[in-house]
């Protein structure tokens, strides 16, 4: 709630209910797959998609020279303004209300071009708001919340999702903890029966984070 209230004064132009004309929209996370499909993105791009990157996604977006339309940011964590020390002006910064006003006084310092927007969490937060001030539903990822964003607020609804790792391709230090002394990781074996009553399992290595988006795309 702070970190609205904050934000309420710092962001000057804010996303409202429009429609789109149809055309695709690519989320792009920042998971390794990602460079693994930059012909495909270039490709749709082409077609006239517009690109999104979650986060730092823009990093490699840009190194394989794809330049994204917008950039969209979340988590009300400090880190955050990490990803946006030295912001690309040129696309737009779509940041949630809830962000720390660290990152929103950084990206005004650089004139980026910033579009705020409030997420839905049921922490409070519609006591800052307005009554006709729009929440934007989806996941605690902000990958997934960039699919409500664009689908509640501009009207999309053909997707195309890349970088959305949910699971590491090899095994991580499993002794590894969480800030809280938890464990980082966990190993999970998902089996299903096929052809002939044949039964087969694999194991993937993930985190609960990972977990909850994997959820959160089912739902959604």
């Amino acid at each position: 709630k702070a970190n609205v209230m904050a934000n309420l004064s710092q962001i000057r132009a804010w996303a409202t209910i429009t429609r789109c004309d149809g055309e695709p929209l690519v989320i792009c996370a920042a998971g390794p797959s990602l460079a693994d499909h930059i012909e495909e993105i270039k490709e749709l791009q082409k077609n006239g998609a517009k690109i999104i990157a979650v986060k730092h996604a823009i990093d490699t977006l840009k190194l394989h020279g794809v330049k994204p339309y917008g950039v969209v940011l979340l988590d009300p964590r400090a880190h955050v303004e990490g990803f946006v020390k030295k912001p690309d002006t040129d696309c737009i910064w779509f940041v949630s209300s809830m962000v720390d006003p660290s990152v929103v006084k950084t990206l005004n310092d650089n004139k980026a071009k910033i579009c705020g927007y409030h997420a839905l969490v049921n922490a409070g937060e519609t006591s800052c708001m307005i009554p006709t001030d729009v929440q934007v539903s989806g996941g605690s990822a902000t990958a997934t919340r960039s699919i409500g964003l664009f689908r509640d607020m501009f009207g999309y609804t053909d997707f195309h999702l890349f970088g959305m790792d949910l699971c590491y391709q090899q095994k991580p230090d499993m002794a590894e903890k969480n800030s809280d002394g938890q464990p980082r990781f966990m190993e999970i074996s998902i089996g299903t029966s096929t052809h002939g009553n044949k039964y087969i399992s694999r194991t993937f290595w993930t985190e609960g984070q990972f977990l909850a988006q994997a959820n959160e795309i089912k739902e959604i």
